[in-house]
């Protein structure tokens, strides 16, 4: 993330995934903040070193369709700290 405290959506286009993972390294400086795009501080942080699992179907989240999965588009991830990254990991499907 190149600026601290700005939300960055996880993709600009719109990529459907039944599942993903979200990976914090271990080397960040800030808090990184998972969410949509009314993610702000306020929101629990997730911890360096951890990594994080969203299957479709399995609960009430931004960007999702019960049948359908997540729209990447509709994801956003955020940190305190300028240059913090997130690894995202996931499995697509439709037409991308």
């Amino acid at each position: 993330m190149t600026d601290a405290n700005q939300n960055y959506p996880i993709s600009t286009v719109r990529i459907p995934v039944w599942d993903f993972e979200v990976y914090i390294p271990k080397q960040i400086n800030g808090q990184i903040y998972i969410g949509g795009s009314d993610l702000d501080a306020t929101w629990i942080p997730r911890a360096a070193g951890s990594s994080y699992n969203y299957v479709a179907g399995n609960g009430n989240m931004t960007g999702y369709s019960a049948p359908l999965g997540f729209d990447f588009s509709k994801w956003y991830v955020r940190s305190t700290a300028a240059g913090d990254t997130v690894i995202v990991e996931y499995l697509a499907f439709g037409d991308v």
